[in-house]
């Protein structure tokens, strides 16, 4: 996690189908910027706080990355900033027991 709390963004190629990155939530504590694909096995509720690109090849990865490395630093940092709240507020084991309880004892 230092490695990813010393660059200036992180990237996050495509994956799998339906595998969820342990990786995304690293890169978003981190606070540093995060670049990725779309991917199935993610919730959209993490979007927010990436940015992404909707092409999985090696094209639409790269335009992104410049297109990211092109920001005003402010801005870079703004929406890292939100990343690490969001995981940090959301995310964090103790909130997602509390979430799964909750869930078995509504149905």
């Amino acid at each position: 996690m230092l490695f990813a709390k010393s660059a200036e963004a992180s990237v996050s190629p495509s994956y799998p189908k339906y595998f969820f990155p342990s990786k995304m939530i690293d890169y978003l504590s981190s606070g540093t910027p995060t670049i990725t694909c779309r991917l199935k096995g993610i919730p959209d509720e993490y979007y927010d706080y990436c940015y992404v690109t909707d092409s999985d090849d090696e094209s639409g990865l790269k335009n992104k990355i410049v297109e990211v490395c092109e920001k005003d630093e402010a801005d870079l940092l703004s929406l890292g900033n939100r990343a690490k709240k969001f995981i940090n507020s959301q995310k964090i084991p103790g909130e997602q027991c509390a979430r799964l309880f909750n869930m078995l004892e509504n149905t």
